[in-house]
């Protein structure tokens, strides 16, 4: 896993979804805020869009799949929250 965020944040948002990237602290440290704010914009875009998706009640598996993809966002935001929280910084 890289220690850097890089490429564009819709990727970042859709790599999070998919559990390819966990964010961490290390890696907020190092974006501005500006940056913050457009990552975790993405992140809202990309659970809306998850959440959006439509699963058959039957199918088990997507249906495991999308909760898990929308427990990936949730964190990945709230971790994001907590941090501009403790650093001041906007949201």
């Amino acid at each position: 896993m890289s220690s850097s965020l890089q490429g564009s944040f819709y990727k970042i948002a859709t790599d999070v979804s998919k559990g390819y990237l966990q964010l961490n602290v290390q890696q907020l440290k190092k974006l501005p805020p500006a940056s913050i704010k457009s990552l975790r914009f993405e992140l809202q875009k990309e659970l809306n869009g998850v959440r959006a998706a439509a699963v058959s009640p039957e199918d088990e598996e997507l249906m495991r799949e999308k909760n898990l993809k929308i427990s990936r966002v949730i964190s990945a935001m709230r971790l994001i929250d907590i941090y501009c929280r403790q650093n001041k910084i906007f949201r």
